[in-house]
């Protein structure tokens, strides 16, 4: 699933992801919006301008579809990437005018670096993730999730951080 700006992140306004939703659907936040439609990695990636900013959970919660999907395209200008903790040598990295600012660096962000790609550490702990997030100020947010119920709701599984994302933002 893919978020977008204005994508601001909230600090645990509610209890849980679907409370939310189910809150922000009675107060006509998000009753305006369409159905969500699924859209293909390669779909969303083309929705990236060659200059943009994009924010991308730890590890676990990374779109790895779309990530790789990224690496597809060749027309990157400046394509700067906030996360952490990659969790495979995504191609895109490895672009011209492509940076990744990372919170952690573990063996992607390492091997990508010691060839020469723009990877860079910003030194912080995990609690200052979200800060870190907000500083960046990303237009497109993007994090792995169950498909839908029948509700809408959806799960964020093991990136609790996700749960942060303002539900307002989520694409259509």
């Amino acid at each position: 699933w893919l978020l977008r700006a204005p994508c601001r992140l909230i600090r645990n306004e509610f209890a849980s992801f679907p409370g939310r939703l189910a809150i922000l659907r009675a107060s006509g936040i998000i009753g305006a919006m369409s159905t969500p439609r699924p859209v293909s990695a390669s779909e969303a990636a083309a929705r990236l301008e060659p200059v943009d900013r994009l924010g991308i959970p730890l590890g676990p919660g990374q779109p790895k579809a779309f990530l790789h999907a990224l690496g597809e395209r060749d027309d990157w200008e400046d394509l700067a990437v906030f996360g952490a903790l990659l969790v495979d040598l995504f191609p895109v990295f490895a672009k011209p005018g492509v940076r990744l600012r990372s919170g952690f660096f573990g063996p992607a962000e390492r091997a990508l670096r010691a060839v020469g790609h723009g990877i860079e550490f910003v030194p912080a702990d995990f609690r200052r993730f979200q800060e870190i997030a907000e500083r960046f100020a990303p237009r497109v947010v993007a994090t792995a999730a169950a498909p839908p119920d029948a509700e809408g709701n959806l799960s964020l599984s093991l990136h609790a951080a996700a749960r942060e994302i303002d539900a307002k933002s989520v694409l259509a």
